[in-house]
């Protein structure tokens, strides 16, 4: 899921490759954006609104997490939510995969929506 921020107009102008809307200014022959790694370094900063913005989205749209304390939904929720959108953008921006350590915080985090609770279809869909 982005964060609403990016998906409602953030990237305003961009066709959904990194291009520009009409263009195909950016794409490299592979068809991958070269604008890719540019954009997630630009996007490292707005981090913390992001992921305000993801897990109030997240209660909004998810009724599973609306059950959760609020010390979760404002504490290790926004916290696991911003380690993992910095980790998506600097794997983009560095042009690589993340590594099976960096993965295992994540796992371990939706290991433990499991037992608050969360259904894992509602994990699965963040």
């Amino acid at each position: 899921m982005l964060p609403p921020a990016f998906v409602h107009g953030d990237n305003a102008g961009m066709d959904d490759t990194g291009g520009t809307a009409g263009g195909s200014a950016g794409v490299t022959a592979g068809g991958e954006s070269a604008a890719g790694p540019g954009l997630a370094a630009a996007l490292l900063p707005r981090i913390p609104e992001m992921a305000a913005e993801t897990v109030a989205r997240l209660t909004a749209d998810i009724p599973a997490y609306r059950l959760l304390p609020d010390s979760v939904l404002g504490g290790d929720l926004v916290a696991n939510t911003e380690a993992v959108l910095k980790l998506f953008f600097t794997t983009v921006a560095e042009g690589r995969a993340p590594t099976e350590a960096e993965l295992a915080a994540p796992v371990a985090w939706g290991a433990e929506r499991a037992r608050d609770g969360v259904p894992l279809e509602a994990v699965l869909r963040v």
